[in-house]
């Protein structure tokens, strides 16, 4: 082949057909065609038009090039959501505060509550008085000192027998005596002593008989010896359970003693049964003497 090209417009049919003749191996037709496109390259319109499809096929491919990124935009999508959220997140914090200002505010409620509730203490305060009223605590201790003074009638067996003489031995105390006419000689069994006091009534003899004892019954006696006339001497009987205060047992009476009349100069006087510890003899008068007299002094149960 022919590397120099000939200029002018017989040069490109000259090189058509140089290259057709040159190697023999294209046919006229397509020797044709390759020229015809290397005129339409040639031409500066033709230039221009092809710059415009080789710019419009870039921009084609850039778009395409842009189009085929999908997946940053995705990720960006998603990294602005996930910044978004915590976005999100503070506005339900109010509505905590709300809650905890709720919860503030109800303890200011509760006091006002206990407040209301403190009338039933008054309510409390009345129901002592129904405790009051039920007198069955009082009842009772009434009853368990009522026992002991059921139990003192138990010791009255202990003293029923009547032949025991309570006032055997007992201390006496007397209002007077004369020379050794003394008090104690009414206690000590001998029927041949006595006591006399002076002068004057009234005159007393008060016997110990050393504990509380249930009495009924009195023996009085004189001297019997016949020489002792008869005479009658008045005498009231008294009991004492603490020595200070004393509670008639007997009134006053006339006592006869007559040793000749066959009764030993003896007189027997009987009473209601009481408990005492003290035995008080008040004489007032004496019809024989003008002393008050007495001999012996036995006291019985009965």
């Amino acid at each position: 082949m022919n590397d120099s090209r000939p200029t002018g417009a017989g040069a490109r049919t000259s090189y058509s057909e140089s290259v057709v003749s040159a190697d023999g191996t294209m046919t006229r037709r397509e020797a044709r065609q390759i020229g015809q496109r290397r005129r339409w390259l040639s031409s500066p319109t033709q230039v221009t038009a092809g710059m415009l499809v080789l710019s419009a096929g870039v921009g084609c491919l850039a778009f395409a090039a842009l189009g085929n990124r999908p997946a940053p935009q995705a990720s960006n999508v998603i990294a602005v959501e996930k910044t978004q959220e915590p976005t999100l997140a503070p506005p339900v914090e109010p509505t905590t505060t709300l809650d905890a200002a709720a919860t503030s505010a109800e303890p200011t409620k509760e006091p006002k509550a206990k407040a209301s509730a403190e009338p039933e203490p008054k309510q409390k305060t009345a129901e002592p008085k129904e405790s009051k009223e039920p007198g069955a605590d009082s009842q009772p201790a009434k009853q368990k000192t009522a026992e002991p003074a059921a139990k003192e009638p138990a010791a009255k067996p202990k003293a029923a027998d009547p032949s025991v003489n309570l006032a055997a031995s007992r201390g006496v105390q007397e209002s007077s005596h004369t020379q050794d006419y003394v008090a104690g000689n009414v206690t000590d069994g001998d029927v041949y002593s006595y006591w006399e006091a002076t002068e004057g009534f009234p005159q007393t003899l008060t016997i110990d008989l050393g504990k509380q004892q249930t009495v009924g019954r009195f023996v009085l006696s004189l001297p019997p010896v016949a020489d002792w006339n008869s005479r009658a001497q008045t005498i009231s009987f008294a009991g004492s359970k603490n020595g200070s205060s004393y509670n008639r047992i007997k009134a006053p009476a006339g006592y006869t003693f007559d040793a000749n009349s066959g009764s030993a100069n003896t007189v027997s006087i009987s009473t209601a049964q009481t408990r005492v510890r003290y035995l008080k003899l008040t004489f007032s008068a004496n019809t024989g003497w003008p002393n008050a007299q007495l001999s012996e002094l036995r006291v019985h149960s009965s």
